[in-house]
């Protein structure tokens, strides 16, 4: 986003030379407002917060040096250089006793301007820095302490926190200059970027004057953008949208979900994502009758978990999760009971090889179908078969 610059002058031929002879883009300046007097000028600084301001010293209503004396009563301070004739010298410095940054004299020497609007230009950015910084310590003690001694100005903002987790670490450098590169900016919006853990990170995102819907709709897109910039390879947790008094539960409720990542099958995740997992939660009996159902059904295929889960609508994780909270045994634990009952049977009922037994209840290799068999069954295959057959002999007798 570029800066605002505001031109004054009752003599409209030196508004239009000042507008356009200087390449204004050239310094960043997005905007340039005119106003003919320091009364309007005055209302138009309320409005707009022009970064930087021309300004004749001799004009009706409000002259140069009423007007440096009424932006000092303002908490906005925009830098101010001042143009006057040789006549008017002596109010020039005078302006300087009133923070104005530069004085340039009629006639213009455009050569001089230009010069003194870039001085005035670099100012500008320190200060900005300067500013991102303290504001970037101010909410850094904010989340971490809940620092409450700040500035009236600063709590009637509204903030947005979210956390992401990164998969790939050379992703780490790709946020890092995304931020240098836009000067902590996205779209008219100032973003902070905090370390937090070795793959976790804090975003702040300020949004001014409590514009709580405004915030939301550009989070949204920051969102896009890191997802983009990490090729989609990262998770974020969305802590909400609060005041500067709550930035530090909002960061804790960002590390509450981004435990709970896995859970669910989502990049971004939010309090309404959990609510409606919660809500899956609830019918899981339904879920898990549908898994146990298709493992019953498949179990003698070359079945893994991803294909259960998909088949039920689910993440791999929180089926997971669900599976072993209603059965009690893992995934591969009930899929290998399930093959060895069946197993079992063959055994005691059919007098099929060991190795064709292996291949009905889902497993291609005989000896590892022979090696799990000993081990849930505490004898091998054939062990068990002898002696079963000996049982049913001795019972027929």
């Amino acid at each position: 986003m570029g800066y605002r610059v505001l031109i004054i002058d009752d003599e409209p031929l030196i508004i239009q030379n000042l507008s356009t002879v200087i390449n204004w883009r050239n310094f960043n300046y997005e905007m340039v407002e005119k106003a003919f007097d320091g009364k309007e000028a005055l209302e138009i600084i309320t409005h707009v917060k022009p970064h930087l301001i021309l300004t004749d010293i001799n004009m009706p209503e409000k002259n140069g040096i009423e007007l440096l004396k009424a932006l000092n009563q303002q908490p906005f301070e925009p830098i101010v250089i001042l143009i006057s004739g040789y006549d008017e010298f002596e109010y020039a410095r005078e302006g300087l006793k009133y923070n104005a940054f530069d004085y340039i004299l009629k006639p213009i020497d455009y050569e001089q301007l230009t010069d003194c609007i870039q001085r005035a230009t670099n100012v500008i950015k320190q200060n900005e820095k300067k500013q991102y910084n303290e504001l970037k310590q101010v909410l850094y003690d904010s989340i971490i302490v809940g620092n409450k001694q700040v500035e009236d100005t600063l709590c009637n903002d509204q903030y947005s926190l979210f956390m992401i987790r990164l998969s790939e670490k050379n992703d780490e450098q790709k946020l890092w200059n995304w931020i240098d590169k836009n000067s902590g900016l996205f779209n008219g919006h100032t973003f902070f970027l905090y370390k937090y853990l070795e793959n976790d990170f804090v975003f702040i995102v300020k949004g001014e004057n409590k514009q709580s819907s405004e915030l939301k709709q550009v989070v949204n897109q920051m969102l896009e953008k890191v997802q983009s910039i990490t090729n989609n390879q990262s998770f974020i947790s969305i802590g909400g949208i609060s005041s500067l008094s709550d930035l530090k539960s909002l960061l804790e409720s960002a590390k509450d979900l981004l435990k709970l990542y896995k859970l669910t099958n989502k990049k971004i995740i939010s309090k309404e994502d959990l609510n409606n997992d919660y809500q899956v939660a609830n019918q899981s009996d339904l879920f898990i009758n549908k898994a146990e159902k298709f493992i019953q059904e498949n179990f003698n295929r070359d079945i893994g978990i991803e294909q259960v889960a998909d088949n039920i609508g689910l993440s791999v994780s929180y089926f997971s999760l669900l599976f072993k909270q209603n059965t009690g045994m893992t995934f591969l634990e009930y899929l290998t009971k399930i093959r060895m009952d069946h197993a079992c049977y063959l055994l005691k009922n059919t007098n099929y090889k060991t190795y064709d037994i292996a291949n009905k209840v889902g497993y291609t290799d005989q000896r590892y179908f022979s090696q799990v068999f000993k081990r849930k069954m505490k004898m091998t295959p054939s062990e068990y078969r002898k002696k079963y057959q000996t049982i049913k002999r001795l019972s027929q007798n």
